[in-house]
């Protein structure tokens, strides 16, 4: 058991440094080199997790006893963290779905109210983009002068 949470260790914190990677030489690779360049650059993180998985095939059975220790040691230091590091996360995950139920209910107030008309959300307002909003039945919300605005054509 203490060989897969060391080989969980590893590749989470191998792939974090890999994604850290990534999003600091991104931009650069895209100006240099193009967005196709900058966005394979990502295929570099599940690269990294296979080379720990193939490194730890080849190395488990070289383990000394003494470096089993070690690693035994890391991992029930790591749990020990591990019950307040979560508490931390579902914290931010609370946090963060608060702060984004907060925001979309004022997004919501300021369309004004809305009218239904041929399968179509009408926001009070002329100002706002079409979108669609809702989650278990969405629905397309739509500027209030939608039948005004037609669009030109250009003849060739």
């Amino acid at each position: 058991m203490t060989d897969i949470l060391v080989l969980l260790l590893a590749a989470g914190t191998a792939s974090s440094i890999a994604i850290a990677l990534v999003l600091t030489i991104r931009a650069g690779l895209r100006r240099a080199f193009g967005a196709t360049l900058a966005y394979g650059a990502w295929g570099m993180v599940p690269a990294v997790m296979l080379a720990i998985l193939v490194a730890a095939s080849d190395d488990s059975s070289r383990l000394t006893p003494d470096a089993g220790d070690a690693l035994a040691t890391l991992v029930v230091s790591v749990s020990a963290w591990s019950t307040t590091l979560v508490a931390t996360w579902v914290g931010g995950v609370l946090l963060t779905a608060a702060v984004l139920w907060i925001v979309q209910a004022r997004f919501l107030r300021s369309l004004g109210t809305l009218t239904q008309r041929n399968g179509l959300w009408y926001a009070q307002r002329a100002d706002v983009s079409p979108g669609v909003m809702g989650l278990l039945r969405a629905m397309v919300v739509v500027p209030a002068d939608l039948n005004r605005a037609t669009p030109r054509r250009s003849r060739c």
